[in-house]
């Protein structure tokens, strides 16, 4: 990965270094992800703006429309423009329009990106958007569809941020990594050289998180880091390991490692708040373990962390809330669990 600039970069003075997702670490199969957001898009036209179930069936053509094309919602139409801002090409719907018509329509005038009726297709989504637009506008012809091109165009925006905003796109492509993304063997590559090699503790934390966002981290490559000189990695690398909603039989085992033999005041604060994932049987272990922390009884949020950690387990299993109670150094925990069990 190459860095180009016109001036000398003192990469010394750089703070942090960020990362775009799309297209930057994340490549994607973008005839499978434009087809995704397709197929979504009209589902929740129907459900949320009321269109025709009728459109359902509409099929996607990825060749039908290219990056960098602009729609005039007030004539309905989709424009090439040339370089000087002039309309080389137009379909209106899924019909191509001929020179004269071009002619008529725009009279050789330059079309302004800024002209609130006109709308650039240039992000991600741009193919997916195109498409719908040529294909609804077809239904608006045919009075298929109650509605201007004008609000055609918006909706469609509308309902493409809505799958983006919700989650329901994020959560399809993590579902399905293979079908949607492109494993680059070289920006594992780069992260980890971050995460191994970067002198300062945000850096390499970047990279760890940037190899998590990825799917390029492997969790015995995290459990190696709970052993790390760094509390913040370790904090992190425990964090991941629990990141699912319940941490592997492996990963719990790491954990609990750890926290024997952890010092740091922050680091068995991040441990209490991560007990919740653990199974019960390993919940009860790691309380009875930060439950010794005398140098935390005093920590304004420690005590409870360790509380809510188990409290839904007291009345489980009363004897072991009990001798946990009796051996511990929280005060949360040596009143709080015997009036639980009396209520």
């Amino acid at each position: 990965m190459n860095i180009y600039t016109n001036r000398v970069l003192n990469l010394s003075q750089i703070k942090a270094i960020g990362f775009d997702m799309d297209y930057t670490l994340v490549e994607y199969h973008t005839r499978q992800f434009e087809a995704y957001v397709h197929q979504s898009v009209l589902e929740c036209l129907v459900k949320h703006k009321g269109y025709t179930k009728e459109i359902l069936s509409l099929s996607f053509d990825y060749d039908q429309v290219i990056q960098g094309l602009v729609i005039d919602r007030s004539a309905g139409n989709i424009l090439k423009l040339s370089r000087f801002g002039k309309v080389k090409q137009a379909f209106h719907g899924t019909k191509e329009l001929t020179y004269s018509e071009i002619k008529r329509i725009y009279n050789n005038r330059v079309i302004e990106l800024n002209d609130r009726n006109i709308q650039s297709l240039d992000t991600s989504f741009s193919i997916a958007n195109g498409v719908l637009f040529l294909q609804l506008v077809d239904l608006i012809n045919a009075e298929k569809i109650p509605a201007t091109y004008t609000k055609l165009s918006y909706d469609i925006k509308e309902m493409i941020d809505l799958i983006h905003r919700d989650g329901s796109l994020k959560q399809e492509i993590i579902n399905n990594k293979k079908k949607y993304v492109i494993q680059n063997p070289k920006t594992a590559e780069y992260l980890e050289r971050l995460k191994k090699d970067g002198k300062k503790i945000q850096t390499r934390l970047q990279g760890l998180w940037a190899l998590h966002a990825t799917g390029y981290l492997k969790e015995s490559e995290v459990r190696s880091l709970v052993k790390d000189k760094n509390e913040h990695m370790r904090i992190w690398a425990m964090k991941l390991l629990v990141d699912e909603g319940k941490a592997s039989e492996k990963a719990s085992e790491t954990i609990l490692e750890r926290a024997r033999s952890e010092k740091s005041p922050l680091v068995r604060l991040h441990l209490a708040s991560i007990m919740r994932n653990l199974s019960d049987h390993d919940r009860w272990k790691l309380a009875d373990i930060l439950s010794t922390s005398e140098d935390l009884k005093q920590d304004p949020v420690f005590p409870l962390m360790v509380w809510y950690g188990i409290e839904q387990l007291i009345k489980d299993d009363p004897a072991k809330a009990l001798r946990l109670a009796k051996r511990s150094k929280l005060t949360t925990l040596t009143e709080w669990i015997p009036r639980r069990l009396a209520e």
